[in-house]
């Protein structure tokens, strides 16, 4: 009710995601790689728990079966038209701070600065990548082989698709509570000065 009465309509912007003839929107963020087929399959059939505890547990029990006994595709990152990396094992294009509280990949992410903050993990084996994302998990700081870049247009090409991502600017209305929108603006200009 204090969000109705108080908040107000601001405009974010969103993810546009272009997969062979078809076009998809998406407000917060696409990974690929481990991540994504961990997500897919942890949620297929919405059978994970529903407490938050035990949903956390269901997840790294999915997890331990794609790091230990799934080989790790490599996928070709291309940011604003240069190609980053063209062996990374994970990769998320976000617009938004990703898997809050649980694995950082995208601190900064902003939803109104034009912006993708896209996380890249080089080729690394299944042990080293799961101890990287261990150290996000604990520390909630950086790991040395996540590589943050920024910018307006992301193509990822995976061993089966090419995906294409562009920002657009502004193009969903949101209530907000008062003061969020001037928030993120202070926190966008923090993290880039």
């Amino acid at each position: 009710m204090a969000l109705l009465e108080e908040g107000g309509v601001r405009h974010v912007d969103i993810g546009e995601a272009r997969i062979g003839g078809a076009e998809e929107i998406f407000l917060s963020h696409r990974s690929f790689g481990v991540l994504e087929q961990i997500q897919q399959v942890a949620e297929q059939g919405r059978k994970q728990p529903r407490t938050r505890f035990l949903r956390f547990l269901w997840y790294w029990g999915v997890a331990y079966q794609f790091f230990f006994h799934t080989r790790l595709a490599g996928f070709t990152v291309e940011v604003d038209g240069e190609v980053v990396n063209d062996d990374a094992v994970l990769v998320t294009v976000a617009n938004v701070e990703t898997y809050s509280g649980f694995l950082p990949l995208t601190p900064s992410a902003n939803p109104i600065d034009g912006l993708f903050d896209v996380a890249v993990v080089p080729r690394v084996s299944q042990v080293r990548l799961l101890a990287g994302l261990l150290r996000l998990f604990l520390r909630g700081g950086r790991w040395r082989r996540l590589t943050l870049y920024r910018g307006r247009r992301v193509v990822v090409t995976t061993p089966r698709r090419k995906e294409e991502m562009t920002v657009r600017r502004f193009a969903l209305p949101l209530l907000v509570r008062a003061g969020a929108i001037d928030e993120l603006r202070r926190r966008t200009v923090g993290a880039n000065a």
